[in-house]
C-alpha cells in the first residue's frame, strides 16, 4: 500500500456509527480507507440496542476495504504482546497497520503510544 492509507480502529467506527464524529471530519479525499478483519469481527459481535443500529454498522462496514489476518503479521503482532500492555486484537490491529505501511486512526491511548506505527486521534471527536 502506499503509505497514504488509513487503518481505523475499531472505537472510530463505534463513534462514527453512534454519531459521535462526522464521516465528513474523518473521511478526506485522496486517502485510501481500511479496516482490519478483527475490527469487522469486534464490531459484528457487539450486542446492539437495535436492528437499526446492527444495519448501520454493517454499512459502514462495507465501505471499506477489510485487511485479513495473516501469517506475515505474526512475528510483530508477537513482538508488540511482549513489549507493549495491549491485548492480542489490539496487537493485530497495531501490526496490521504497520505492516501495510498504513496510519491507523484511533482513540486508544495504548495504540497511540507505539513507536512502531504511525497513528493520530481522530478529528472532530465530540463524546
Amino acid at each position: 500500500m502506499s503509505g497514504n492509507g488509513i487503518l481505523l480502529d475499531t472505537n472510530v467506527l463505534i463513534y462514527l456509527s453512534k454519531g459521535q464524529i462526522q464521516a465528513s471530519r474523518l473521511i478526506k479525499d485522496g486517502k485510501e480507507y481500511f479496516v482490519s478483519l478483527i475490527t469487522a469481527m469486534e464490531l459484528l459481535s457487539y450486542r446492539f440496542d437495535s436492528e437499526d443500529e446492527e444495519t448501520l454498522v454493517r454499512q459502514i462496514l462495507s465501505l471499506f476495504e477489510v485487511i485479513e489476518v495473516t501469517l506475515p503479521l505474526s512475528p510483530l503482532v508477537t513482538q508488540l504482546r511482549r513489549t507493549q500492555p495491549l491485548k492480542l486484537p489490539d496487537a493485530i490491529i497495531a501490526a496490521t497497520a504497520h505492516y501495510h505501511d498504513l496510519t491507523l486512526i484511533t482513540n486508544d491511548l495504548r495504540l497511540l503510544k507505539i513507536d512502531k506505527i504511525r497513528s493520530h486521534k481522530p478529528e472532530g471527536l465530540h463524546a
